[in-house]
């Protein structure tokens, strides 16, 4: 009888709380109404279950007959695919949802874009639910910092990333490190399928440790096994770190319900990892010059107050996070669509072999053309496909709302912007017809710049990083396309797109690959 009272006290204890939230909800949307800082504003459409009665019909069946094929294998490239699908024949580039009384306003639109990173920038934030789960495992970073903390973080990394160091990297050991762990027969095929992006990741990795921290573990491996194995074990943690965020970013307030041991022992693994980098580092400093050049962790040590251990290690988490990523999974979607076209793959590797002495400053007719493949690569599959912004006052969106879809959406402190990148990059009335085609050649004589392409972000948050990234992945494009004349795809399931914090391939980017005859 205890057990039955004590069930519908929860149970009356829930129904209570859902009301409250919802009075209150309706509460301050009619105060927010009344403070409205324009004179017309109207509500955009919104979606509910014909949403997920059009994404259950036309993407579950899909998905079913992918887990005949393989029970494990986890994709969710359908739902964007079905929200960029619904976008596209209805119309509606900006709708919104609620839920529980909070208020989700989703949009594709290159003028709320506009709006949300530039032109009222200071109206929006990253949000407390972010901010709080974002500094449980990687501290107080760029990424979840607004206002003067945000500042002090960028302003911390802006000096390093304009420095002559970052502009020109020597990342030939690590490209020369990466080749040489693609083995080829004597036919000059690799005699099994290579996961190119396992290979990217470690690299990505590897460079960023390198110039952020003036750590190489990738270049000893054979000499010091206990760091290579620190190293490896420090990926994998990083790896369940960033798992485990990105399930808790898709939970919203209730971020904090998706804990566990595991997540937290990868988070004291990374730190541990860190902290002893750091302490090396704070250690070899005392009393000495800067090394030539000094690494970013350098000048971080020299410009913290007292050395803050957190917060360096919560700076320099944070740039992994980027820095890694955003390069590993853009070079496999890169591959994953060369290996698909082989015209594209043969026009690609002459460029490059025509241009391979040229050494000139102005940018070559073949580093445009790798520049235009990594763009449209980019722009099939953005790194980050689905963002979020929180309005921190009241404020408004020039467009989506009315029957017309042209007037502007008024949103009060508190509800969230979601904006998809990946249905943005798939518009046909931005883009044409062709809009979901890999064709690189819709690239010439088109400027990167605009909101209708966000891969770097925008506005006064736009990435610090993107031209390194860029060096990084042409550099590896071109390492790896001068010594394979030919690229295959290994068909394993076909699999699509894992969303995390960014967006891999499921299964990784798996091919074959042919030495050119010179090579063999």
């Amino acid at each position: 009888m205890d057990i039955f009272s004590t069930k519908l006290s929860v149970i009356a204890w829930v129904i209570a709380t859902l009301i409250l939230v919802k009075l209150a909800g309706n509460l301050a949307r009619r105060r927010s109404k009344q403070g409205a800082t324009v004179e017309r504003v109207s509500e955009p459409p919104s979606i509910g279950i014909n949403y997920f009665r059009y994404f259950r019909r036309n993407v579950s069946g899909q998905e079913k007959k992918k887990k005949k094929k393989k029970k494990n294998e986890k994709t969710k490239v359908g739902q964007l695919d079905a929200l960029t699908a619904m976008m596209n024949r209805s119309g509606w580039d900006t709708f919104q949802w609620r839920f529980l009384g909070s208020r989700t306003v989703m949009t594709r639109d290159p003028l709320n874009l506009q709006t949300l990173h530039a032109t009222r920038f200071r109206d929006f934030g990253m949000g407390d639910n972010r901010k709080n789960n974002f500094r449980l495992a990687l501290g107080r970073g760029i990424f979840a910092a607004d206002g003067d903390e945000w500042r002090h973080a960028r302003g911390l990394m802006r000096p390093y990333f304009l420095s002559e160091h970052v502009k020109h990297p020597n990342l030939e050991p690590h490209v020369q490190k990466l080749l040489r762990s693609i083995g080829t027969g004597l036919d000059g095929w690799t005699p099994e399928p290579v996961d190119l992006q396992q290979l990217f990741y470690t690299f990505a990795l590897e460079v960023s440790c390198d110039i952020f921290f003036g750590l190489s573990p990738g270049q000893n491996q054979e000499h010091d096994k206990d760091a290579a194995s620190s190293f490896s074990a420090f990926s994998d943690a990083f790896d369940t770190v960033q798992e485990y965020l990105s399930v808790r970013t898709k939970l919203g307030w209730a971020y904090f319900l998706y804990d566990g041991l595991r997540f937290r022992r990868a988070i004291a693994q990374v730190n541990h990892f860190i902290d002893n980098v750091v302490q090396r580092a704070a250690i070899s400093m005392s009393g000495t010059p800067f090394p030539a050049p000094p690494s970013f962790l350098d000048q971080l040590l020299a410009s913290v107050p007292d050395r803050n251990p957190r917060l360096v290690r919560s700076q320099l988490l944070h740039l992994l996070i980027a820095s890694r990523d955003t390069v590993a999974v853009t070079l496999a979607w890169t591959f994953h669509h060369l290996s698909r076209h082989p015209q594209e793959y043969t026009s690609l590797r002459a460029s490059i072999l025509s241009f391979a002495n040229e050494q000139c400053i102005e940018a070559t007719t073949s580093e445009q053309h790798i520049r235009h493949v990594l763009l449209e690569s980019f722009r099939l599959h953005p790194a980050i496909p689905v963002n979020t912004r929180t309005a921190i006052r009241d404020t408004c969106l020039p467009r989506g709302g009315g029957v017309s879809g042209e007037d502007p959406v008024f949103l009060r402190a508190g509800d969230e912007v979601l904006y998809s990148v990946y249905a943005l990059h798939r518009d046909p009335k931005v883009w044409g017809a062709d809009a979901e085609v890999f064709r690189p050649g819709r690239w010439e004589g088109r400027k990167k710049g605009g909101w209708e392409f966000l891969a770097f972000n925008g506005g006064p948050r736009v990435c610090l990083g993107q031209r390194l990234a860029m060096v990084e992945m042409e550099e590896v494009l071109k390492g790896v396309i001068r010594r394979f004349e030919s690229v295959k795809p290994v068909a394993e399931g076909e699999g699509g797109a894992r969303v995390t914090l960014t967006m891999s391939r499921v299964g990784g980017c798996k091919v074959l690959l042919r030495e050119g005859p010179s090579r063999r």
